[in-house]
């Protein structure tokens, strides 16, 4: 048979913490067992589930190469180490893990892992290929240096004070998706074509996630905040994404901390229960979002490659002139937002130029000596919601001769 030299096995492997915080070993044996799957062994087991029954708290079970794939839905019920050869041990069926103190590492599973309960677990060095790991009411538990592949969710958090991080999400649909839970850490991993990179649902005030240092390249919304309050959104960089919001409420951007952002190289500006202050080209934003704001003035900009591009949530009398807006999904968003002025701008090949969200009534802003380069005819343009630009200009304003 093979022989494989485990040494002490470690219930929490220690690695560098890419936080200020050290990793915490949380249950140590060194007395543990380790037991065999698949390979040539005489007592090797042909079943991950039946080396898990013959399993005790703290020992340690190796799965082989080359019996792979492994067929089965397994449930870990115990303390031990789930460790494949290497990244190549396929399984195809469901684990299910009900206790604490598991670590799982070197698998590629085909199927789901859902952790029902189960603190103080680690799983890494996994990849998910069309599959996810699910955490029903499981805190404390940390996933990193996974891949996560052509799934419909890589992650999901439905408990508190979880870590994610160092991890890879491709493909997805939502990579990570938290609702309405908090105390978790989603740091240094990279988004890349997804669907939504984070969604965001709920939270309380003053306590949320941290969500920082993370990378995300080209998804359809890098992070998305639905009614969702409480959490520290910073030194994250995104490219040809960015961040948005659904929902009606306060909390889906006002009662956040969103700062120290980038995308496309330019600064993800923010502002929240501010007044007279001027954007102009000194700053050169990337991204633009008022909350409660009022008398913001946003000029001489030049927004592209964003999900939003410019962003107004319950605003009065901004005033957004000659600036470029192109190439976004969403040009420009007012909700909730009235009195605002929105002149010589240049909106080119946005999905949507403009649009105008009403939670409160309808309201009302001067739109005027606007290019649109969907609008070729010198009428008014409807913008919606008795939104109108009463004298669109046929062609760009070159505001920046």
């Amino acid at each position: 048979m093979k022989k494989v030299n485990i040494g002490v096995i470690i219930i929490v492997f220690i690695l560098p913490s890419v936080t200020t915080n050290e990793i915490t070993i949380y249950f140590l044996n060194e007395n543990g067992r380790t037991l065999y799957v698949g390979g040539i062994g005489q007592n090797n087991y042909t079943y991950i589930q039946d080396a898990i029954d013959a399993a005790n708290d703290g020992d340690t079970i190796f799965v082989y190469d080359d019996s792979s794939p492994y067929y089965e839905d397994f449930m870990i019920y115990k303390s031990v180490n789930l460790i494949g050869e290497n990244k190549n041990v396929k399984i195809i069926g469901t684990c299910l893990i009900i206790s604490d103190y598991v670590n799982i590492k070197n698998f590629t599973f085909m199927k789901n892992i859902d952790n029902v309960g189960g603190s103080f677990c680690n799983i890494s060095s996994c990849i998910f290929n069309s599959s996810y790991i699910i955490l029903r009411g499981a805190s404390n538990n940390r996933i990193f240096h996974c891949n996560f592949l052509n799934t419909g969710g890589g992650i999901a958090l439905y408990g508190n004070n979880n870590h994610i991080f160092e991890n890879k999400f491709i493909h997805c649909f939502e990579a990570i998706a938290c609702d309405s839970y908090a105390g978790n850490i989603i740091e240094n991993n990279n988004f890349s074509f997804n669907k939504i990179g984070i969604y965001l649902h709920g939270g309380g005030w003053g306590y949320g996630n941290t969500i920082r240092n993370n990378s995300f390249f080209e998804n359809g919304i890098g992070i998305e905040l639905s009614e969702a309050g409480g959490h520290r959104i910073y030194n994250n960089s995104f490219t040809g994404d960015g961040i948005s919001t659904s929902g009606k409420v306060y909390e889906s951007y006002g009662g956040n901390d969103i700062f120290n952002n980038t995308i496309n190289g330019k600064p993800i500006i923010y502002l929240k229960e501010k007044s007279d202050v001027v954007i102009d080209k000194k700053i050169d934003a990337g991204q633009i979002i008022l909350v409660k704001c009022s008398h913001i003035t946003i000029k001489h900009q030049k927004i592209n490659n964003t999900c939003v591009g410019i962003r107004l949530w319950d605003c009065r009398n901004c005033k957004i002139y000659e600036n470029n807006v192109s190439n976004n999904d969403w040009g420009i968003w007012l909700q909730d937002s009235k009195g605002n002025v929105i002149k010589h701008n240049n909106f080119i090949n946005n999905d949507l130029h403009a649009v105008i969200t009403m939670w409160k009534g309808i309201y009302h802003n001067k739109w005027n000596r606007n290019y649109w380069d969907n609008w070729p005819i010198p009428l008014p343009k409807p913008i919606g919601l008795k939104n109108v630009d009463w004298l669109p200009l046929m062609h760009p304003y070159r505001w920046w001769k």
